[in-house]
């Protein structure tokens, strides 16, 4: 990946049933001024974890509500596989239930409401790039 000195790189999978949702988030990612990112789409959890197994995501951005598989399963499985990888829920739900569950089962690091701000989003993924790198570093020195 080529990357300009003042974009900082970054690879995302994003999670969601919903097509236009996808769409949405990869474009509002896709357009962040200070990113340089790659970008995947999975539609569900399955899909997610194939993808997620090659495409080594820092950051993994998944639905609440998918069939099959909730976000909240997704992430707690990919926090097994990647435990740096940084984990955040979206959810058009405010239920403080599953924000605990979340914070639980998978140790999610961010909760995005939808729905969301643009730069808001955009701030919380530069936010978990700065966090995912602390994640890694740590992991190293073990």
């Amino acid at each position: 990946m080529t990357t300009s000195p003042e974009k900082i790189p970054c690879r995302i999978l994003v999670v969601d049933d919903e097509p236009l949702v996808l769409e949405a988030l990869a474009l509002t990612l896709s357009r962040a001024k200070d990113l340089e990112c790659e970008i995947e789409t999975a539609t569900n959890g399955e899909e997610a974890l194939r993808k997620a197994a090659t495409f080594r995501p820092e950051i993994v951005l998944a639905d609440f509500r998918m069939p099959g598989m909730t976000g909240i399963d997704l992430l707690a499985r990919l926090r097994e596989q990647a435990p740096t990888t940084v984990r955040a829920l979206i959810t058009g739900y405010t239920d403080l239930e599953i924000a605990m569950e979340a914070l639980e089962k998978a140790k999610i690091h961010y909760y995005i409401q939808k729905p969301w701000n643009n730069e808001e989003l955009r701030r919380t993924v530069m936010e978990a790039i700065r966090q995912g790198g602390s994640l890694r570093a740590k992991e190293a020195k073990l």
